[in-house]
């Protein structure tokens, strides 16, 4: 099939009914010839339907961003339900860049642990760096290594919220960030981006 729908048209420019029926069926044919064509061929073009006479222009399409942004924010996008929601609420936090890659990862469960390595064939000593237990990944070494408890244990914030070892990653995030709010949820991810890195 063509993209180009001069194919679909007579040298007179009117349909050609044989061919659209043929790629199109009975039922989408209706509705293609119900749409008017030109009585004389003219060059087709691209319309930015965004901007001042069809042409597009950098301030049309940083003013649709803006609005579609601002559209995003008033709605209620902040619920941390639906999958704008789950990272709206991470990138509200006033955190490094680095760190808020790190928190979206963590929540999208995408850092490279050992066994995710392993399976791409890449070898590593599995062991815990900090309490030496063959124990991979994030839960590891977020919540179950005794050196990040301890870690936990010393910072300011309360071990009741972090310790919630029945929870999967993403809830235990959302648990963390309803539980403490968006500025004990920022202490959270630095110390864990400390954690992370230094293990």
């Amino acid at each position: 099939m063509s993209k180009f729908v001069s194919r679909l048209l007579n040298a007179d420019c009117s349909w050609n009914l044989d061919l659209v029926r043929n790629e199109f069926g009975s039922l989408n044919t209706e509705c293609i010839l119900q749409v008017s064509t030109r009585s004389a061929p003219i060059l087709d073009r691209v319309i930015w339907h965004f901007g001042e006479k069809g042409t597009f222009s950098i301030s049309s399409a940083y003013k649709l961003v803006a609005e579609r942004a601002e559209e995003a924010s008033s709605s209620s996008i902040e619920t941390c339900s639906g999958t704008a929601g789950n990272w709206f609420f991470i990138s509200k936090a006033k955190v490094p860049p680095k760190v808020l890659m790190f928190a979206w990862r963590c929540y999208k469960n995408a850092l490279s642990s050992y066994s995710k390595l392993l399976s791409r064939g890449i070898r590593l000593d599995g062991n815990c760096l900090c309490c030496d237990l063959m124990e991979d990944g994030l839960n590891h070494v977020l919540r179950r290594c005794s050196f990040a408890r301890l870690v936990w244990a010393l910072s300011n914030l309360p071990w009741y919220v972090l310790s919630r070892d029945d929870l999967s990653t993403e809830d235990w995030m959302r648990y963390i960030h309803s539980s403490l709010g968006l500025g004990g949820f920022e202490s959270f991810f630095i110390i864990a981006w400390h954690l992370w890195v230094d293990a």
